[in-house]
């Protein structure tokens, strides 16, 4: 019974550290000195980095997106073209880039 009672009050003794430690990792004033960090954390890396911040700034590189996409509709048809890509990814911004840098009425 002792052993019983010492063993609880150390699994309840680490399920408090734990749940305040996840507590206070989530508080938005935690959270809010994260994003900060993470903010400028990317700032200094965009501003070290040789590319121009116009290139660096997505996590996705568009240029060759868009130009295969201008090539394909500066040759003659052969169907429809489909532009695919998980939400959030770029497709639009790739599409309209193309159609405008196209000259397509």
């Amino acid at each position: 019974s002792t052993m019983f009672l010492t063993g609880l009050k150390g699994v309840l003794a680490s399920a408090t550290v734990v749940g305040v430690s996840h507590v206070w990792r989530r508080s938005p004033i935690q959270q809010r000195r994260a994003m900060r960090r993470v903010l400028a954390e990317t700032q200094r890396r965009l501003e070290a980095s040789p590319i121009p911040a116009a290139q660096a700034a997505g996590p996705f590189p568009r240029r060759g997106a868009v130009r295969r996409l201008r090539d394909m509709l500066a040759s003659p048809p052969k169907g429809p073209i489909v532009v695919t890509g998980a939400e959030g990814t770029g497709t639009s911004s790739v599409a309209k880039s193309a159609l405008a840098k196209s000259g397509a009425p």
